[in-house]
């Protein structure tokens, strides 16, 4: 009798429990239809963005100015989107791929941070789309943040994989024109294609390893860890965290102004 009694109560218990839980998860979910409603995007502060030029997922190449980060991985945030940025074998931010044969045919993509996937999460880039609806090609995408035409150039000539592409496909934007044209781009040195004698001749190598470079925050692999998930699919969980940040940051910045005044 007793124990029909006790697991009748544990029962009861475990009801309820999952009843709190339950409504507080449908609360959560209430609350942050509602937030996103009257703040569609969370907002970012200076503190949280990541999208430095030197360090962090590219490093110093003497003939391309800058590359990818080998096996690179961190968290990439600007002012409008927190994305999870990964690096290939290669520096590439593409999968891995196998040495081309002749029944696996390649279309290979050259362009600059539209076709590197600049504040898009991987499977939203449009190479990546591409891939899912072209089984029968092996799609690669070579493309680097902040490179011009003849970066992408090099950066084809330098590719390993040394059987011909079926299609070489080259993104090209209007700002590619100033890039091809400047020995220095984004707070970085870079190489120039000139016309020397009616030939297309390559200028300033080795690509000069400025004091930015030589000073540059060491990169580390940044987890992608359930708090980093949570925050960046909740805006509701972001803003929070974000206004506690805030909150800390000003508590401190008096802390240190009263000192100052004291001495």
């Amino acid at each position: 009798m007793s124990f029909e009694i006790n697991r009748q109560r544990l029962r009861t218990i475990g009801q309820n429990i999952t009843l709190l839980f339950g409504s507080l998860l449908f609360c959560f979910f209430v609350i942050e239809i509602g937030y996103r409603f009257l703040d569609p995007f969370p907002f970012f502060s200076s503190s949280e963005i990541n999208d430095t030029e030197h360090g962090n997922l590219s490093r110093y190449d003497a003939t391309l100015g800058w590359t990818g980060v080998t096996g690179g991985r961190a968290q990439f945030t600007t002012l409008n989107n927190s994305v999870w940025l990964a690096h290939n074998s290669e520096g590439f931010r593409d999968i891995e791929h196998d040495y081309l044969t002749e029944k696996n045919p390649a279309i290979v993509f050259l362009g600059d941070s539209f076709t590197w996937g600049y504040e898009v999460e991987f499977e939203e880039m449009f190479v990546n789309r591409l891939r899912n609806m072209l089984s029968g090609y092996e799609v690669f995408n070579l493309a680097h943040r902040g490179y011009g035409t003849d970066q992408q150039l090099l950066t084809f000539m330098r590719w390993e994989n040394k059987l011909t592409p079926s299609l070489v496909i080259l993104m090209f934007c209007e700002n590619d024109v100033l890039d091809n044209s400047s020995k220095r781009r984004y707070d970085k040195p870079k190489p120039k294609f000139q016309v020397l004698d009616y030939q297309l001749v390559l200028t300033g190598l080795p690509v000069p390893k400025d004091d930015a470079w030589a000073n540059s925050r060491k990169w580390k692999a940044a987890p992608h860890t359930w708090k980093q998930t949570l925050k960046k699919y909740s805006h509701f969980l972001h803003d929070i965290d974000f206004s506690k940040g805030s909150v800390s940051r000003s508590v401190k910045a008096r802390s240190k102004t009263r000192a100052s005044i004291e001495r």
